[in-house]
């Protein structure tokens, strides 16, 4: 027998607090066979099955100025399970257990235990590890197997452990000296109540269970599961797995279950999912860092509070919506994942991601009562930024103050007064603002892709945004958009439109855009407002496709500048009925291209002065007259050559 006493630390002074069993082996016939650690706790020795363990000698050792009760050196029954305290010298004391594992005969074999005459027979063969599969009942029939613990010389299952709806038992506490396995599947089985693996530590694929009945499942040992944890069950309501570290995916979902304590749990390789846990109230993943795949969580109707304190990345989309009892969220230490979507979560007032600066897609913030996100530093959306529903938002601003690079942004029942400021981020693409009614100007980059700015039907607001910053885009609509009282709107610093310029405003009067130059597609209307006077554009050179303009009271289209319309001019009063203010088009002194237009119910246009020199340059032909001028119930109705006469004035 030997004895070896350790000090935790030799460089500091002795405290006397240690008590630890570090070691303990037994030698027999001069074979020593080691003892295993396999908890904090538990030491494991496996030995061959028939070997006698009376009289083995035995080695260990303990903390400096331990003791150890009772004396191993004393102990001759090691065929049996011992236990021993430690002690430390300050008299606190530590329990150790210290099991024999008998190492039986393997199988090659996939195994099927359908009665229990089958579980007496395997017994029986002293098997401790089965090379293929071992399936515990059938799917189905009369076969049943009711008790399967005479398996506990079993250690390992080399691929999966199948529990089949057959079993009758209650639990699988023959198992308990199972250390390894493939996978575990218990399928839909009414009659298993506990599953407790109390020396599993590995499983190399799923550990699957789908049965409303199982009400407790206890892995204590069980660190790795290189597959999925997937655990479906509405009667369980609590888990804890102390020791599990790594996990393939993880997936939880049941009706009763209140507590899930996951401590130890720091890496999911694949997707992790807690979905329909209408009544947890507790939830501890307190060391989990990376999830590979999705995080998902669903559906946490009385959660209040959910910390993750040391998860850093999120490699797939990050989810926690339909939440309706979530108050409080908070990932202090996530620096990045692939998308974030917080959706309906009807309670949420507080939200903390202080170190998230990379979403690599898409970022929805929706449906939340949150009052400020100062706390979400994001800095880079490579994807779009949506936030919306979010009518509890105080100032949006310090949000974007950090955001630096974005794809897309969509805005929607954003109730922020004043001015939003989105001029310093790296933003080319599109913008849409809906029902964003408070919001009073919009400072932009200088070149975007698509602006859109929508309002709600039946409802009048008492502004519109304006645009400032934008000299270029692509396309730029608002629509569906009435003010509560008439007032003039104006686009500044803006230059060129490459496609749509479409503004449809109610009780609009005047539309101002005085650094536009070039337009492709131009359409304003005053969405039947009669409010409409007039549109002035002081520096438009050119409407390379064409401008339709509806309104029953315009008076005045000002574009001093202007000079080719390359397609199509279009005016009408919108509606039957007739606009009775426009009779000319004198603001457009400059126009010298242009081949096609349409007047309609312009009962008072009486003056086409604006076609002059079109007509002097043989730009409007009177083949072009033909076939592309439509004129339809307007004051003066002249043909080619009234005009090519002199006749631009109503008679």
């Amino acid at each position: 027998m030997a004895v070896t006493l350790f000090s935790c630390n030799d460089g500091s002074p002795f405290s006397g607090t240690d008590n630890r069993l570090l070691s303990l082996n037994l030698t027999v016939g001069g074979q020593e066979y080691p003892g295993v650690m396999v908890s904090g706790n538990t030491i494991n020795i496996t030995v061959p099955l028939e070997l006698d363990l009376n009289n083995a000698k035995v080695d260990y050792s303990i903390s400096e100025q331990a003791r150890v009760v009772p004396d191993p050196a004393k102990i001759t029954e090691w065929n049996n399970e011992q236990v021993f305290n430690v002690i430390a010298y300050n008299g606190e004391k530590r329990t150790y257990i210290v099991r024999i594992i008998r190492q039986k005969e393997e199988t090659g074999n996939t195994v099927l235990l359908a009665t229990d005459d089958d579980v007496k027979a395997f017994a029986e063969k002293g098997i401790s590890r089965v090379g293929g599969n071992l399936v515990i009942g059938r799917e189905t029939g009369t076969d049943s197997v009711s008790n399967i613990d005479a398996l506990t010389y079993l250690t390992k299952v080399d691929y999966k452990i199948i529990v089949n709806p057959t079993y009758k038992g209650k639990d699988l506490s023959g198992l308990r000296n199972l250390a390894e396995v493939g996978g575990i599947h218990v399928k839909n089985n009414k009659f298993l109540k506990t599953i407790t693996l109390k020396s599993l530590r590995t499983v190399y694929e799923d550990f699957v269970t789908n049965t409303d009945t199982l009400r407790e499942i206890h892995l204590p040992e069980l660190v790795k599961v290189i597959g999925n944890m997937d655990i479906q069950a509405n009667d369980i309501t609590g888990l804890d797995f102390p020791s599990l570290q790594q996990a393939g995916g993880f997936f939880v979902k049941g009706n009763k279950l209140s507590m899930l304590k996951v401590n130890n749990l720091k890496e999911v390789f694949g997707n992790f999912s807690l979905t329909h846990l209408p009544v947890l109230q507790r939830a501890d993943f307190s060391k989990l860092q990376h999830v590979s795949g999705a995080f998902v969580a669903t559906n946490l109707n009385t959660l209040g509070t959910f910390t993750l304190p040391l998860l850093e990345k999120v490699e797939g989309d990050f989810t926690m919506e339909n939440s309706k009892g979530l108050a409080e969220f908070y990932l202090p230490m996530l620096e990045q994942t692939k998308s974030v979507r917080i959706y309906n979560n009807v309670k949420l007032a507080r939200i903390m991601a202080p170190k998230l600066k990379l979403v690599d897609g898409d970022f929805m913030f929706y449906g939340c009562p949150v009052r400020n996100i100062d706390q979400v530093t994001v800095e880079a959306v490579n994807g779009t930024l949506t936030l919306s529903q979010l009518t509890s938002l105080q100032n949006v601003n310090p949000f974007f103050k950090s955001l630096k690079k974005v794809s897309n942004i969509e805005l929607n029942f954003i109730l922020v007064d004043g001015t939003l400021d989105l001029s310093h981020i790296d933003f080319s693409n599109n913008l849409m603002v809906q029902n964003c009614s408070n919001l009073e100007y919009l400072k932009l980059p200088e070149e975007l892709n698509e602006i859109v700015v929508q309002g709600a039907r039946n409802f009048r607001q008492k502004t519109v945004v304006q645009l400032s910053g934008l000299k270029k885009a692509k396309k730029i609509h608002y629509h569906t958009l009435t003010l509560d009282t008439p007032q003039d709107f104006t686009i500044k610093d803006l230059k060129e439109v490459t496609g749509e310029l479409w503004i449809s405003i109610g009780n609009i009067t005047g539309i101002s855009i005085p650094d536009m130059e070039t337009v492709a597609d131009l359409q304003f209307n005053d969405q039947g407002d009669k409010s409409l006077k007039t549109i002035t554009m002081d520096n438009l050179l050119t409407i390379s496709y064409k401008a339709i303009l509806f309104s029953t009271t315009l008076q005045t289209f000002n574009a001093p500048k202007l000079k080719e319309i390359t397609v199509l001019l279009a005016i009408s009063s919108g509606s039957n009925e007739e606009n009775l203010a426009m009779q000319n088009l004198n603001g457009l002194p400059s126009l010298e291209h242009i081949t096609e237009f349409s007047f309609r119910n312009l009962k008072a246009f009486s003056d086409y002065s604006f076609l002059k020199k079109s007509i002097e340059k043989g730009i409007m032909t009177e083949a072009l007259w033909q076939k592309n001028v439509d004129l339809f119930n307007v004051g003066y109705k002249p043909d080619f050559q009234d005009l090519k006469e002199g006749r631009y004035v109503k008679p």
